[in-house]
């Protein structure tokens, strides 16, 4: 049950007199805020076995929150009480503001509630993050990978990333609070069993535990954080991780899966192939024969620029450094030509993303894929991207672009915040997140940097606004037509 600020409802009461006499009642209600009711007591006197109906109007004022509120019915012999809560929110979704700009020096910030300002303000949190790296959404894609409710195969497999990878050491570098390490192997351990459950005999994986039709495209994905959990000294199911590397020498050799029920085959068999050549360079087992021969006779396949890169480094790490100089120069000239369904799981943002993060991760970063980090950051906090939802392979994408330049060297942050009187270190690490909310605004927010910028400063918030979102017809479009008794508009 839900209300919205300006609501109005009737609160009903039936009183039922079984005493066995006539008696006098006195019914009360009490509210607590956001809820009120009008003409908060009445005296009924009924006679036995007689009832009555009361009527309370019952108002929603502004605010968020649950509303409680009580009905109280007292006679001389007795007391009966009954309590009820109800929500009150405002009747469209909460949504997202993002803001980001660059500090180039020592400075001192305060942050108060008009940081809320727009936002109904008990229902908002901000998100503050101070960053000696581009303020791309980090920490938000790490817990909305680890909270994620769902579990198909590929899910699965983004959900482990972020656990894989997310040591004591690298959390405090996203800012984040480490998790307990029994609480990390148990939710890697209920991972990896969850991706045997969805493993074929083939060594492809179904989407669902217990379906027989599998997904080609995730042999790879799974593949993948296998080998890379496995590098990090994790435990990983050996016996999936040799049937999937099985399975992708397999598909290589023979050209995989045709993917003939899709629009764009040959894009999705190319980058499929592309994938697998990296993975298994990885473990040293891709057929340099095969690398080329795709590089040669099927680049122009690929409509997106991450497969050239995954086999320009699959070519690098079998060997052929002519041939992955190559590919790598073509990927990063390549212009997408991603088509509206694609049908890959990806998007624009995630192709980017996941082609910066293969770069750093593989040393091959240079000053101009720099340059496009920066202009990844600026787009994806774009005011009309303030709405926009992350899938899970852009969360992950950012989660591993983060993960490659926090690794980096670089000059940790100074100074500290003060939130409601508590001093914060930033105690030299690479970026700093704090969660704040109105009580904590209201007891002032301070931030002190030291030393030499340039920093990133961001500030997102989520809450409900205080006026309606304008309207936005994205993906579909609704119409309300009245008509006559006559049935004529």
């Amino acid at each position: 049950r839900v209300m919205a600020p300006g609501d109005r409802a009737h609160l009903t009461v039936e009183l039922h007199n079984l005493s066995g006499k006539a008696a006098s009642y006195r019914v009360a209600t009490q509210a607590a805020s956001p809820i009120s009711i009008q003409g908060q007591s009445r005296d009924v006197t009924l006679a036995d076995n007689a009832r009555t109906m009361l009527n309370f109007p019952l108002v929603a004022g502004n605010g968020h929150g649950v509303g409680k509120f009580s009905i109280s019915a007292t006679s001389p012999e007795a007391t009966l009480t009954r309590d009820f809560e109800i929500t009150v929110r405002p009747a469209w979704p909460a949504t997202r503001r993002s803001q980001t700009r660059q500090i180039d020096a020592a400075t001192t910030l305060a942050f108060g509630p008009n940081l809320l300002e727009g936002f109904v303000a008990e229902s908002a949190n901000a998100q503050i993050s101070i960053a000696a790296i581009p303020p791309l959404p980090f920490s938000e894609s790490i817990t909305g990978l680890i909270g994620y409710p769902y579990g198909c195969i590929e899910q699965t497999t983004s959900r482990l990333w972020p656990l894989v990878n997310l040591d004591a050491a690298t959390s405090r570098k996203f800012g984040l609070e480490p998790l307990e390490e029994a609480k990390r192997k148990h939710m890697l351990d209920v991972g990896f069993s969850r991706i045997a459950a969805m493993q074929a005999e083939n060594g492809r994986f179904s989407f669902w535990p217990g379906e027989g039709w599998t997904d080609p495209q995730m042999t790879a994905y799974v593949a993948d954080i296998l080998v890379t959990a496995k590098e990090n000294g994790l435990a990983v199911p050996e016996a999936v991780l040799e049937k999937a590397l099985k399975r992708l020498n397999e598909d290589l050799l023979t050209g995989g899966d045709g993917y003939y029920s899709y629009d764009h085959s040959q894009h999705l068999r190319f980058a499929a192939n592309a994938y697998a050549g990296y993975v298994l360079a990885r473990v040293n087992q891709a057929p340099l024969g095969t690398l080329r021969t795709l590089w040669d006779n099927q680049r122009e396949r690929s409509l997106t620029a991450l497969p050239l890169l995954q086999l320009g480094i699959a070519l690098k790490l079998a060997g052929d450094e002519t041939r992955a100089k190559a590919a790598v120069a073509a990927a990063l000239e390549k212009t997408s030509d991603r088509p509206r369904y694609l049908g890959d799981y990806g998007s624009d943002f995630r192709d980017e993303a996941l082609l910066l993060a293969l770069l750093n991760e593989h040393d091959l970063a240079t000053p101009e894929s720099g340059a496009r980090v920066m202009t990844l950051a600026r787009e994806l906090r774009l005011p009309e991207r303030a709405r926009y939802w992350f899938s899970t392979q852009e969360r992950l994408a950012i989660f591993r672009l983060g993960r490659a330049l926090l690794s980096e060297q670089r000059d940790g942050l100074q100074g500290q915040f003060q939130i409601a009187g508590k001093p914060h270190a930033l105690s030299g690490r690479p970026l700093v997140v704090r969660e704040v909310g109105l009580p904590e605004l209201r007891q002032n927010v301070s931030l002190a940097l030291e030393g030499d910028g340039p920093f990133w400063l961001s500030q997102d918030i989520v809450g409900y606004p205080t006026s309606a979102p304008a309207p936005s017809e994205s993906g579909i479009r609704v119409r309300r037509a009245w008509y006559r008794t006559d049935g004529t508009l």
